[in-house]
């Protein structure tokens, strides 16, 4: 009778419906953007937009909860992004590790990016800063 009762179990629980699958496509992402961690209480995420606007935050270590958030960027926020994305990056330099800083790993339309937030150029700056600002916004309103 118990081997019965759990074949049953099992059955139940082993075909599970599609409940809570996402319905936002995850093919290759348009930009991928990583913060490490740090020797303190350094935000660590991860950040990916993907071409038809739709993005996923997964925070990995924070102060607050770990949890993962999707949506969509606005049209005119998409159109900011990718323009300062194709004009403003030039190309990956050199990287040289600092202990506790974190890393920011940016990787979009085939080049990656390591660099410490407070060592890149302008140009990078600019994108940095502009992403940052967004997933302020996107934590910030859950």
């Amino acid at each position: 009778m118990k081997k019965i009762y759990m074949i049953l179990v099992f059955t139940l629980f082993a075909c599970k419906s599609g409940e809570g699958t996402s319905a936002i496509p995850q093919g290759e992402p348009l930009l991928q953007y990583s913060k490490g961690p740090c020797l303190g209480r350094c935000p660590v995420y991860d950040f990916m937009v993907y071409p038809d606007g739709n993005f996923t935050y997964k925070n990995v270590r924070a102060i607050g909860p770990n949890k993962e958030i999707k949506g969509r960027l606005a049209t005119e926020e998409m159109e900011k992004l990718t323009s300062a994305l194709k004009s403003e990056l030039g190309t990956p330099s050199a990287f040289k590790r600092v202990r506790d800083l974190p890393i920011t790993k940016l990787k979009f339309d085939t080049k990656k990016y390591e660099y410490h937030a407070s060592k890149i150029s302008e140009g990078l700056k600019k994108v940095n800063t502009l992403i940052e600002d967004m997933v302020a916004g996107i934590v910030v309103g859950q």
